[in-house]
């Protein structure tokens, strides 16, 4: 059995299970819950699957883009699940697990949109398949009103972006309008079976998620100093 965990935007979701379903899950909406809750949350789905982190084959996370202190959290868990217990660890991008657990299921090209602020949204383009996912436009930042510019006419679109958007995006395209999944941990499950879906990390001490751009506070801080902000890791500190 595998732990799936999907920190990525407002809502916090886990899941127990293997690529024929979860056995456990659980899910909570507002980041600033993220934190506190997580651990608490994976205690959960581990009792009711009749599992425990000994006996899981890894950890499926949800990679980016998306909410940094979501990411943040979210990475930390699982490096620290890796470190402490051996568990392997596979990553997919949130806008992929987006695409492949959009409702109704759809095999083709689906465009995939989640918030980035500021006028902007994270998009991707996957085509899913029954047994597979390919990348047709890997996750990046636009502005929304270009990211019907990312995709062929008639693909799908999905996101988690304002109605608007979406709506717009979908009379561009053309295409299928398809509701996101409510339960992107448990998607996570099902990519296992999926070729080119998940990635395995080689080396987790040094794997960061994809966050995408930099946090609202480092923007900030950029701003008012007028200078990147230091690496804390350099020897300029």
């Amino acid at each position: 059995m595998w732990l799936a965990i999907d920190t990525s935007a407002d809502q916090a979701a886990v899941a127990v299970g293997d690529a024929g379903g979860p056995r456990a899950e659980r899910s909570l909406r507002g980041a600033r819950q993220h934190a506190a809750q997580l651990l608490p949350m994976i205690d959960v789905v581990l009792a009711e699957a009749g599992a425990s982190l000994e006996t899981l084959d890894g950890v499926l996370l949800a990679d980016g883009p998306g909410s940094f202190t979501g990411l943040r959290v979210g990475a930390a868990v699982a490096k620290g699940l890796a470190a402490a217990h051996g568990l392997e660890v596979r990553t997919a991008p949130a806008l992929l697990v987006l695409a492949a657990g959009a409702l109704p299921p759809h095999r083709g090209p689906v465009l995939a949109l989640t918030d980035a602020l500021r006028g902007d949204v994270y998009a991707a383009v996957y085509d899913v398949q029954e047994t597979s996912v390919s990348v047709v436009r890997a996750p990046t930042v636009v502005t929304a009103g270009d990211a019907a510019l990312l995709a062929a006419r008639g693909a799908a679109t999905v996101g988690t972006v304002h109605e608007s958007i979406l709506a717009a995006v979908a009379a561009q395209l053309a295409g299928p309008r398809l509701q996101a999944p409510m339960a992107p941990a448990a998607v996570l499950l099902q990519l296992l079976d999926r070729r080119g879906a998940l990635t395995p990390v080689a080396d987790i001490g040094r794997w960061e998620p994809a966050y995408g751009r930099p946090a609202e506070a480092q923007r900030k801080w950029e701003e008012a100093h007028g200078r990147p902000l230091p690496d804390p890791a350099s020897d300029a500190g």
